[in-house]
């Protein structure tokens, strides 16, 4: 009898050594659900001390409110049949601190009691991973579907299409069933380099890294179209597959296309035009070089391209004949638009100096952004070979207009010797009052030649009547005063360069319309005859007539302040003033 009472408690030893060390939370249920036992892996997982479970806890405190209702469902099943209800089943379980843990329980009943043993594994850390993993997957399918490229997933082997996305299949114009028959062939222009046999070693050649290329593919509708693939190697449920990321470039190609042609015609434009032209890049090696640019510097293009560019074009100055800097250095420098200073000499390949003009501007990107220099230069020589001759005959012709000029006045002088040197003398006066008032030296020029001409319609008059010791009668009068409209009719009819026959028949014109031959007044008489008016004045009263003496100046000068801002223009009299106070503009 001592032997079995040894051997019972040598083996409840043993159940309760395995009831404490396995690596299951364990509990014992009695009939009204107070758990009686527990283990210590029971209380780690609920977060109790024993003494305030054994007796004290009912299982249902435990279980999510949610489950309970299954779990008594299966006890009352279990109890009636034990084979009615499973073992094995999940549960959220909370612990003392409110926490949920997924369990997954297996319970039996306990034979020949009402009682029954319960044996809890936490599964949170794999339902955890599960989540994550449908997390993950959802995440894939998402941007799968979603993605603005098309996505093909070849078998690396066989290269066979095992799926594509909505966008594959929106590109193609294929159902994903459709283009999973036909392959990577029915999706491709299926003629040499885009055949099966060119795609398959591209597949073969993704496994060994990344392949990014361009590709003729077709659509349904039999349309080809060119695609950007990227080719990288994937595990994808364990499996190794290729993915192909498919981008349709036709728009991108169709603006290569056009750039392309841009580029030619601005190549075939640069070549053709009769200046010189290089561009550079922003390092200064030579990109582009024309023909003339081939003639002028010496250097065949083969040979300028790439080159520095002071190595190809070396300028020096005419003046000092040093070595000048390079043009271009300061438009990659300050990004503006730079011109050669005058009398630049260009020294070509064989040492020949040829006088050029040329600038520089900056070559920039869509961004603004400095990419290079374009340098256009022109021989200088014919230019400058046309320029002498042309300003040496316009020295020839001003040297015959002036010399015929002086021969019309002296014409008129011969015919009227009283006022022989008149026009002379107006004609200076008028220069110092013009240069007095500030006027620009071309309206100083023709206000000299109008003087010189002012009284060349005397012409016509009888020389007894500009001769006459006595004042002249209305009649002879009026054939003197029509001298501006002789003089505007025989000037008119030369080419001059200004309104020399407007001013020379307004010279008698006065301010308050008093004057002849229109009766202009103000500003309807131009500055230049409001000039000679005053001028034609003063050097009447001090020269000698035929009927009187000669006046001085101060009664000439008199007459002009008397009439200031009636007969004569203000500024204009006070300009005169200040020439004969020797007040003068400087």
């Amino acid at each position: 009898m001592h032997e079995h009472k040894k051997h019972d408690q040598d083996l409840e030893t043993f159940y309760r050594t395995v009831f404490e060390n396995t690596g299951s939370a364990i509990c014992v249920l009695e009939e009204d659900d107070t758990i009686s036992l527990c283990n210590e892996e029971f209380c780690r997982l609920t977060r109790y001390p024993r003494e305030e479970i054994e007796g004290k806890k009912d299982w249902p405190s435990f279980v999510h409110p949610e489950d309970l209702p299954r779990m008594r469902e299966y006890h009352r099943a279990r109890r009636r049949d034990p084979l009615s209800a499973p073992r094995n089943y999940e549960f959220r379980l909370f612990d003392r601190h409110g926490g949920s843990k997924h369990i997954w329980l297996t319970v039996a009943l306990i034979p020949g009691t009402n009682r029954s043993v319960a044996s809890l594994l936490d599964i949170s850390p794999i339902k955890e991973k599960e989540r994550l993993l449908r997390l993950a997957e959802q995440n894939y399918h998402s941007i799968f579907d979603n993605a603005g490229d098309a996505i093909f997933i070849h078998d690396a082997e066989t290269g066979r299409i095992l799926d594509m996305n909505p966008r594959a299949c929106e590109l193609y114009g294929y159902t994903c069933e459709e283009a999973l028959r036909l392959g990577v062939e029915g999706l491709s222009a299926g003629r040499p380099p885009y055949s099966r046999r060119e795609a398959m070693e591209r597949i073969r050649s993704a496994a060994a890294g990344p392949q990014l290329f361009e590709w003729l593919a077709r659509k349904k509708s039999g349309r080809a179209f060119w695609v950007e693939v990227d080719l990288r190697r994937a595990a994808i449920g364990g499996e190794e597959r290729i993915l192909a990321f498919v981008r349709d470039i036709t728009a991108r190609k169709k603006a290569e296309a056009r750039l392309a042609r841009e580029q030619e015609r601005f190549r075939v434009t640069l070549a053709s035009i009769g200046d010189a032209v290089i561009c550079t890049d922003r390092a200064g090696r030579v990109t582009f070089f024309n023909h003339v640019a081939e003639q002028l510097t010496g250097w065949p293009r083969a040979e300028a391209l790439g080159r520095p560019l002071p190595a190809v074009f070396h300028i020096e100055s005419e003046l000092t004949g040093r070595r000048m800097a390079d043009p271009t250095a300061r438009v990659l420098r300050e990004g503006v638009v730079v011109g050669l200073a005058n009398h630049t000499l260009l020294v070509n390949r064989d040492g020949r100096r040829i006088p050029i003009s040329d600038s520089g501007a900056p070559i920039r990107d869509a961004s603004g952004d400095i990419l290079g220099v374009v340098l256009v230069f022109r021989d200088e020589t014919e230019r400058r070979r046309t320029e002498r001759e042309r300003k040496e005959a316009a020295e020839r012709l001003a040297g015959l207009l002036q010399n015929s000029i002086q021969a019309m006045a002296r014409l008129v002088e011969m015919r009227d010797p009283y006022t022989a040197g008149h026009q002379h003398r107006v004609a200076e006066l008028s220069c110092a009052i013009a240069r007095q008032m500030g006027l620009a030296e071309e309206r100083i020029e023709a206000l000299r030649m109008a003087a010189h001409l002012h009284d060349i319609g005397k012409i016509v008059v009888p020389a007894a009547i500009l001769n006459k010791p006595a004042r002249l009668g209305r009649e002879e009068m009026a054939l003197v005063a029509a001298h501006p409209v002789t003089a505007y009719e025989i000037l008119r009819e030369i080419d001059f360069p200004w309104p020399v026959a407007d001013i020379v028949r307004q010279h008698h014109e006065r301010l308050d319309g008093s004057g002849y031959p229109d009766g202009r007044k103000d500003d309807g008489i131009l500055l230049e005859a409001r000039i000679l008016a005053v001028a034609d004045v003063i050097d009447a009263i001090t020269s000698h007539r035929p009927y009187r003496p000669a006046h001085p100046p101060e009664a000439a000068l008199e007459e002009v302040i008397r009439h200031r801002g009636t007969l004569y223009d203000p500024a204009v009299v006070d300009a005169a003033l200040a020439v004969f106070r020797g007040d003068l503009h400087p």
